[in-house]
């Protein structure tokens, strides 16, 4: 049986772009609300669910949890 090594120059390059596309959206969503509260004199709710809003729409809806999601996964 041979080994093969998971070290490869593969996973690197999807490790990297990965990490690089996590990065990107965390720091969507830390600068959203900020650009609202300054650019459009919201309030800190508004800018909160302002920022909220357009990484749900940005991120994908696949992320969400809903209660069909639950109750299909323990009926196994």
């Amino acid at each position: 049986m041979t080994q093969t090594k998971l070290w490869t120059k593969d996973f690197i390059t999807i490790s990297f772009s990965t990490f690089f596309v996590f990065l990107t959206f965390y720091y969507l969503l830390v600068i959203l609300p900020i650009y609202a509260l300054q650019e459009f004199n919201a309030t800190e709710s508004e800018a909160g669910l302002f920022g909220l809003i357009i990484y749900y729409f940005l991120h994908g809806k696949s992320r969400v949890v809903t209660k069909e999601h639950i109750e299909s996964s323990t009926n196994v």
